[in-house]
């Protein structure tokens, strides 16, 4: 028999990006506005038309990558992880 995937709800996805996008904010990031607009489409797309994204997004100067994990099935946590990255 194959396993039920449980999907996140539009409810629940809007509440995880509000936390992250706040954590965001509180660590300064958004004088990156290039690349906070990337992330703003990116949750949009995500909460809009479910589209799942898992990649980066590089802050340019400050050797960091945001990486993003925005799955639909609730086995994966919806995170955002600000990673150091000595290319970028």
């Amino acid at each position: 028999m194959p396993k039920k995937v449980i999907k996140y709800t539009i409810i629940e996805k809007i509440e995880h990006l509000i936390v992250l996008k706040k954590k965001i904010n509180e660590l300064g990031l958004g004088v990156y506005n290039t690349e906070m607009n990337l992330l703003s489409k990116i949750m949009n797309n995500y909460i809009k038309d479910n589209e799942e994204f898992y990649g980066g997004i590089p802050l340019p100067g400050s050797k960091r990558i945001i990486d993003i994990i925005f799955k639909n099935n609730k086995k994966h946590k919806i995170s955002i992880i600000l990673r150091y990255s000595p290319s970028t």
